[in-house]
């Protein structure tokens, strides 16, 4: 056939066999390597995946600390700053009460009329060491409560014997113990109404007890109407 006897179509069919054998084993052996390969790929893709989450985790749990960490700051700042917003207030509360005029509201001024009334026609010497607003409406105040338990009260504006602040009751030394329970009375009473008082044990050197008056502005003095109790009233600080 095509000039070709059996024989040469023999050899050739069983050449053809071989060569598809060899392209058989060859397409097996690539099959082989494509599956092992793909194999290879999909193992290093987990093995990569895999590291990825173990990095990704490691950076989200550090990621989680730092963010903790700032958080915790944060709040010490926050902490931190309401503590000082906290003091600024107090400070601010204690420094408008500081500044804060002494007075004595009408319930104030009633109550220590109540508590004095057992002691009416007790007398009583004022001096105001100063001429301020604050000096003289406080004064005010504690006369109108005086003269409401019916005491006896005297008042002077001190022009240069010196300076005074806060407010002080002193009892003529050498009076007897009742002049000396009144004087504390009233102290105790202006205490309670907020209005801080000491009682002066032993007077400050004013030489003679009547001799302030020549330097004070008042009603006209003997040494028949000088009360046994004195108070002065300074300045607040």
């Amino acid at each position: 056939m095509f000039g070709f006897d059996l024989h040469w179509w023999e050899t050739a069919m069983l050449v053809s066999l071989g060569l598809a054998a060899i392209a058989a084993g060859a397409v097996g052996v690539a099959t082989t390597a494509v599956v092992m390969l793909q194999r290879q790929e999909v193992k290093s893709a987990a093995d990569e995946l895999a590291q990825y989450k173990v990095d990704a985790g490691l950076k989200i749990s550090e990621a989680a600390t730092v963010a903790a960490s700032a958080n915790a700051a944060s709040a010490k700042a926050n902490e931190r700053a309401a503590q000082a917003e906290a003091r600024a207030a107090e400070a601010n509360l204690e420094l408008a009460k500081f500044k804060a005029p002494r007075t004595l509201d009408k319930e104030k001024q009633k109550r220590i009329s109540e508590k004095l009334k057992p002691k009416a026609g007790a007398r009583i010497d004022i001096f105001k060491f100063g001429d301020s607003i604050e000096i003289f409406d406080l004064a005010e105040q504690i006369v109108s409560s005086l003269n409401e338990a019916e005491w006896s009260v005297q008042m002077w504006v001190v022009s240069s014997g010196g300076a005074a602040s806060g407010i002080n009751i002193l009892a003529r030394p050498g009076s007897n113990d009742d002049v000396k329970n009144t004087a504390q009375l009233i102290t105790s009473c202006l205490n309670d109404a907020g209005i801080p008082t000491e009682e002066c044990l032993s007077p400050p050197e004013w030489g003679d007890w009547s001799s302030l008056f020549g330097f004070s502005t008042g009603p006209t003095c003997n040494q028949e109407n000088i009360a046994p109790i004195r108070m002065a009233i300074g300045s607040k600080t």
